[in-house]
C-alpha cells in the first residue's frame, strides 16, 4: 500500500498545517460524490460550521471519514455563500477517530482507499474544509 505523499505527510503528522486532506472516490450513486477525508482535529475544534460533521473525532488527533455529498448540495455550496450546513444532503459512510499514522493506514486498508491519492481539499473539490 502506498503512503501519503511526502508534502502531505509533513503537513499532517509534523507541522499540522492542514485542516483536512481528502480524495474523491467512485460513488455508488449518480446523484452523489463520494470523498475520503482525514481531519486534523486540533485545527477544526473551533469550527462551529463543521462540528456536527466531525463530532466523532472530538477527543482524538484525527478523524478518518468517507462521506457522500449530493451533487445538488455541492452546486448550492459553490454558487452561494449562504448554504446552510445543517440542511446539507450528505451521508456519512465511515467515520473513525484515530491517533497516529499507522491507524490511518489501517483505516485506509479497511476502507479500500489508497492513501497515496490524498490531496489538499481544493485539488479534489472537497467542500467541507
Amino acid at each position: 500500500m502506498r503512503k501519503l505523499e511526502e508534502k502531505l505527510w509533513y503537513g499532517v503528522f509534523v507541522h499540522n498545517s492542514y485542516n483536512v486532506i481528502a480524495q474523491e472516490l467512485e460513488s455508488c450513486e449518480n446523484n452523489y460524490r463520494r470523498f475520503a477525508a482525514v481531519y486534523i482535529m486540533e485545527k477544526n475544534l473551533e469550527r462551529e460550521d463543521l462540528l456536527e460533521l466531525i463530532k466523532d473525532g472530538v477527543g482524538s488527533k484525527y478523524l478518518v471519514m468517507i462521506i457522500d455529498i449530493s451533487n445538488e448540495y455541492i452546486e448550492v455550496f459553490n454558487n452561494s455563500w449562504d448554504s446552510d450546513l445543517y440542511e446539507r444532503d450528505i451521508k456519512i459512510v465511515f467515520s473513525r477517530p484515530i491517533e497516529n499514522e499507522l491507524s490511518l493506514y489501517e483505516s485506509c486498508e479497511e476502507m479500500n482507499v489508497d492513501p497515496g491519492e490524498f490531496v489538499t481539499p481544493w485539488k479534489c473539490d472537497y467542500i467541507f474544509d
